[in-house]
């Protein structure tokens, strides 16, 4: 059995004449990008696995990009915490307990966002 040498393509290329290339055209329109699609049968021979239907589930259909906005988040949180605590008060001191806990990590969340909001006004002062 005869071994060919490594450097076969090295040669071809540095005879590669101008003429060769092939270019797109410059003119016209450019031709429809593929997309492929799933189909129903693919569905079926490969189920989607346990990590992929998780996020599937709990991710919305629609999200609303204006929930992102830090005002509009700070406001939300500060809503939720409120709520929090008053549910952490009143009913079941069980339920209450993990309401309180929840209210805590949601009120070290504002600190850190206040923290944030304070470097980013003392960076944008110089």
């Amino acid at each position: 059995m005869k071994i060919r040498g490594f450097d076969i393509g090295v040669e071809s290329i540095s005879r590669w004449r101008a003429v060769d290339e092939t270019h797109l055209p410059t003119e016209g329109e450019l031709a429809p990008q593929f997309v492929p699609e799933s189909s129903p049968l693919d569905e079926i021979l490969r189920p989607p696995s346990l990590d992929e239907r998780i996020p599937m589930m709990t991710a919305p259909d629609r999200f609303d990009s204006a929930l992102l906005q830090p005002r509009v988040m700070a406001e939300t949180k500060e809503r939720l915490l409120a709520l929090l605590e008053n549910s952490a008060q009143a009913g079941d001191p069980e339920l209450g307990l993990k309401a309180l806990r929840a209210a805590t990590i949601l009120t070290q969340d504002l600190g850190l966002d206040a923290e944030i909001r304070a470097a980013m006004t003392a960076l944008y002062r110089g």
